[in-house]
C-alpha cells in the first residue's frame, strides 16, 4: 500500500498526474490506493454480511498522541465512523465506532492490532482483551 502512495505521486507537484507543454498524464492508481487505504482499516470485502475493523491498519496509524479519525466511511451497509487511540502506556487501545447503516452487517469483528504490549481494547466504553478478534454481534 505504502509502495502505491509513493510511487504514484509526484515528488515534485505532489498530484499523481503531471502536465508539460501541452503533455499531460495520469496514473490511475489512485482508486487502488483509496481502496487499500480503506480495507486496510474498515474491510466490507473480506467475508459475506461481515464487516472487519483495524484487520490490516499500518502501526504507524496509532498513535498515543493524536487521534486518527476516520468518518462517513462508505460501506456496503452504510457510512461507518471509526476513531481509535492508544494510550500512554501503550497498553490500551480506545476504539470508538458507529455505523449509520442502511442494512446491518451480520457480524461486526474489531482486529487486535499487532501492538506490543497491548492488552486491552474499549470498544465504545466496554473492555475486552486484546488476545483475539473481538466480535460485537451488531454492537
Amino acid at each position: 500500500m505504502y509502495s502505491l502512495f509513493g510511487g504514484a505521486i509526484s515528488t515534485q507537484t505532489y498530484i499523481n498526474c503531471e502536465h508539460r507543454n501541452a503533455m499531460y498524464g495520469n496514473v490511475f492508481v489512485a482508486p487502488l490506493m483509496t481502496w487499500s487505504l480503506r480495507q486496510s482499516v474498515i474491510d466490507d470485502q473480506l467475508a459475506e454480511r461481515e464487516l472487519h475493523l483495524l484487520r490490516l491498519v499500518p502501526l504507524a496509524w496509532i498513535s498515543e498522541k493524536e487521534e486518527t479519525i476516520f468518518e462517513n466511511v462508505p460501506t456496503e451497509y452504510g457510512p461507518v465512523d471509526l476513531r481509535f487511540k492508544k494510550s500512554m502506556d501503550g497498553k490500551t487501545l480506545d476504539v470508538s465506532f458507529l455505523g449509520h447503516w442502511r442494512e446491518k452487517p451480520k457480524t461486526i469483528i474489531v482486529h487486535a492490532p499487532p501492538i506490543p504490549g497491548l492488552s486491552k481494547i474499549v470498544i465504545n466504553g466496554k473492555r475486552f482483551p486484546a488476545k483475539k478478534p473481538i466480535d460485537l454481534k451488531n454492537g
